[in-house]
This record gives structure tokens, sequence and C-alpha cells, in this order.
């Protein structure tokens, strides 16, 4: 591994950080000026320990080399004393006090190790109820740290990072301290490490089977994500919505995958994006994440609203479609409105025949069959009617005025309209007033 000469270096400490015996540093004494003199040496310069021994030489510092502290130890830990027992310790990051990670060391031949030839001298000395209260977090043994050119935590926290975003316990310094521990000690992480921590206990068996994929079964949570942001795509896509942005198919996608959102919500978060004016109101993460990333959806609501123009206009009130009929046709009328009209037509004049046969004439919608009839009962109850009412179904249906006059004033008699009551009165009195009594 490269390693830049610098003040203060000797080379007993050159030897320790390459982990070479010490008579190959002496071999490029070049270096010192005079063997063991750290004032006099060269700085600035590397020296290739991978080939030590070899005919080499110094060569110019490369930007970015790794320097080790100690022999065989990755990164810049520190060795404590703490009770007379050694420890390698290095430091959990972005933790404000620092939390130390201990790694027991085996035996005093591992501790000598560390240090080459020189003496071991420990960074601090303190006793365990002291190493308790800065809050220090046992990680095992200096054989488990694992074999790397850097300090071992950098390649971790790095994916850790990237990680967050669709594994969000990591944010949690519980759980994150669980996961970082079994990685620096080369094995995965237990069940029964996590369900002591809050975060276990305040989510969901969905966020916690999210989870445990995760961390155990990296291929099938891949498998899974990929398999769900194809199920949102496909959904936006029956109702319509073909150029719905990637980036809100994803978002949502990982709120499902991840156990945030069950299948039903994610259902009426996908109706409230599409503008369906009977959905639940917008997720209010949904919404701030739309409004940050400035996406929009093309305005569903006008397929939707011919839809109910259209059935409005060929079968009626009492015949309005369902939900899942808005958005089939919806979708058909956004993708192509020309085929889509036509289509949603023919069918509706299909439906008409079926529920007017009285009616012969194809093109008559229930509006021209109905007019007429809306009209000749609010003469006889003074009031429109309601054309949900089976009444008014039968009145249509009759397509006769005398039986449907009949109709009405008896039914209306019988719901005690005003109008029908008052005319029934009057007929009543004209009639007595016009019998002649003979004695």
């Amino acid at each position: 591994m490269p390693y830049r000469v610098k003040a203060g270096d000797t080379p007993g400490k050159v030897a320790a950080a390459l982990g070479i015996p010490l008579s190959e540093v002496m071999a490029y004494d070049d270096a010192f000026s005079t063997p063991g003199n750290a004032r006099t040496l060269q700085i600035g310069y590397v020296f290739d320990g991978e080939t030590a021994g070899a005919d080499t030489s110094l060569t110019d510092y490369t930007e970015g080399a790794e320097e080790t502290r100690f022999n065989g130890l990755p990164g810049q830990p520190e060795i404590w004393e703490i009770d007379g027992n050694a420890y390698v310790v290095y430091f959990a990051p972005d933790v404000e006090p620092p939390v130390p990670l201990l790694y027991t060391v085996p035996s005093d031949e591992d501790l000598k190790s560390f240090f080459g030839d020189a003496t071991p001298k420990f960074d601090k000395k303190i006793t365990m109820d002291q190493a308790n209260q800065t809050g220090a977090i046992p990680f095992g043994s200096t054989d488990t740290i694992p074999a790397t050119e850097g300090d071992p935590w950098a390649g971790f926290i790095e994916r850790m990072d990237r990680a967050r975003k669709t594994q969000p316990w990591l944010a949690d310094p519980e759980v994150f301290s669980i996961i970082s521990g079994a990685w620096l000690e080369g094995r995965p992480p237990e069940q029964w490490e996590f369900e002591g921590t809050d975060w276990w206990q305040n989510k969901t068996e969905s966020e916690r089977d999210w989870m445990w994929v995760s961390l155990r079964d990296p291929e099938e949570a891949a498998r899974l994500t990929e398999d769900n942001y194809i199920t949102v795509w496909e959904a936006f896509r029956s109702i319509g919505l073909d150029s719905v942005s990637d980036d809100l198919i994803t978002y949502m996608a990982e709120q499902f995958t991840q156990g945030h959102w069950s299948k039903q919500y994610l259902e009426e978060q996908q109706a409230a994006v599409a503008g369906d004016p009977s959905a639940v109101t917008m997720d209010t993460g949904l919404s701030a994440f739309m409004g940050e990333a400035g996406i929009t959806v093309g305005d569903p609501s006008l397929g939707r609203n011919q839809v109910l123009d259209q059935f409005d206009r060929w079968l009626g009130p009492a015949f309005a479609p369902s939900d899942k009929q808005i958005k089939e046709w919806s979708a058909k009328l956004r993708r192509d409105p020309q085929a889509g009209g036509d289509s949603l037509e023919q069918y509706l004049r299909g439906q008409r025949m079926a529920l007017f046969p009285e009616y012969a004439d194809e093109s008559l919608t229930y509006e021209d069959i109905a007019s007429p009839w809306r009209n000749f009962a609010s003469n006889i109850w003074g009031q429109t009617p309601d054309e949900t009412d089976d009444v008014f179904q039968q009145v249509i249906r009759m397509n006769d005025s005398i039986e449907a006059g009949k109709l009405l004033r008896k039914e209306g008699l019988n719901r005690n309209i005003g109008q029908v009551r008052q005319d029934a009165v009057k007929g009543v009195m004209g009639n007595v007033s016009n019998t002649r009594v003979t004695l």
C-alpha cells in the first residue's frame, strides 16, 4: 500500500504501517538522511510497500493514497486500555458526541503486531464504567474487522447513505448501530436484535417485513420493488394516464413496497392523483413530493365528465355508471377521444334499447324520451319528479298519457302531494255542486 513518508516518521513506524520487516525499510534508507532521525526525512514522497525488497525507488506522492495508523488495522482507529484490557476503537460517524465502537484485542501478541517493532502505547486508559458513560458499544473482537484499505466505515457509510432512500430504518440510531455492528463483524443481523428497538415496536407488520426482506434477501427485495413499480404504472395506465412522471410512479411504488401504504391506500392515492372527486384527500407526503418536484398530471376530469354526461343523456339518472365504468371509459376517452367517444355511444345505444324497448327508434336518447313525460308529471304533481323514482320510470315505459295520468294521481294522493290533493278536493266539490237533489 502506498505510504507517504512524513515528518515524525521513523523506519520502525513505516515498517509497522506497511506490515513489512524493518530490514526492508532500512534497505531504502535514502528516504532518511540519517536512519531514525525524523527531522531530516524527505517530506512528500511515497514508499511502495507492495514492492518492498524489490528493485524500486521512492515515487512522487499520489493524492488519495490511504494511510493507516496501526499495522493490520484499516483506517485511523485508537487503541484504549479499559480495565487493563486492550481495545481497538473506531467511532460511529455523524454522531455528536462521538460514540466509541469497541473491539477487544484477543492477545498481547495481537496488540504488539499492531505496533510493529514499536512499544505499544495506549491513546487512553479508562475504566469500563467510564467507557459506558461515553455510550461505547461492544462490537466483538478485532478478528472480525474486515480487511479494507481505509477506514472500514468508509465504504459502509457510503452504501448506507444511498440505501436510506429505500431502507428508511437506517436513519434510526438503534437500528443503524445493530446493522453496522453486524457488518463490521462480517455477519447478517438477527431479528431478535431489532425486536427491542423503538423502531421495530412502532412500525407495522408490512414495514417490518420489508426491512427483513431487504436485509436477508436483497434479490427478492429488488424483485418486489420492480414488480410494484409495474403495478403502479399499470394502474395509472388503466385509467388513461399514460404519461405520468416516472419519479411519481417510483415514489408511490416505494411507499407501497416499504409498507408505509396498504394496497387500498395506494389505490386511493392514485385516484386522488387522477383527480377523482370521490377520492380521499391526497396524502400530505405525496402532495409535498409532487409540489417540490413540480409534477403535474393531465386533467383527468375531461374524460370523467364526458362519461357522466353521456350516461345521463342516454340512460338517465336512474342508471348512472359505476366507478369501474367511469374509470374504464374515461381511460378510453383520454387515450383516443374520437374512437373512445364512438365506442361509448355505441355501447349506450345498446343499453338504452335494453332498458326502454318500448321506444324502437335506436337514435332516441333517454333525454329524448323522458323530456315530455318530465313536463307531464310536473303538471300533475306541481313539482319536478325524481327521475330515479320507480313511478316515473313506469310512466316513461307506459308511453300512454291516460294510464300515466291515472298512475300519477293515485300515487300523488298516496304520497299526500299538495297539488294532487287539492285537485282531488276541487273535483269532489264540483261534483257536489252540480248534483241536484229531488224530493
